[in-house]
């Protein structure tokens, strides 16, 4: 476990490196969510998302969802629930799969939209 955090924060000073060097400004929130990310992925599903080196469609969709659910949850009014919302409000619409999805995730994407459609 200590190699995979090892490897991980290796990766991101790597990027940091990049930045300075370009001497870019940099959102550390963003890439300390990065990082987590790929420790998570690594350690429990082994799966490298690489989201700090590359922006994935697979992380730009699981950020989308987290928004929303913030979202939602801060909501007096179940908007969502509302007949039509989906065609009124741009973020009620179910996007289509990317197409750049590793092979190892599509089959779970079906149980994941029945859910996210409740």
């Amino acid at each position: 476990m200590v190699r995979l955090f090892s490897e991980c924060a290796q990766v991101l000073v790597d990027k940091l490196d990049e930045e300075e060097a370009r001497a870019s400004v940099v959102d550390m929130e963003t890439l300390f969510c990065s990082v987590s990310l790929d420790i998570i992925g690594k350690a429990v599903f082994n799966y490298d998302f690489g989201s700090v080196t590359s922006e994935s469609p697979v992380i730009k969709s699981v950020y989308s969802t987290l928004r929303e659910a913030e979202h939602r949850s801060m909501s007096f009014v179940p908007y969502w629930k509302l007949p039509f919302a989906d065609k009124l409000l741009k973020d009620q619409v179910l996007p289509s799969l990317p197409p750049a999805l590793p092979p190892s995730l599509p089959p779970y994407l079906p149980h994941s939209l029945h859910f996210s459609r409740s």
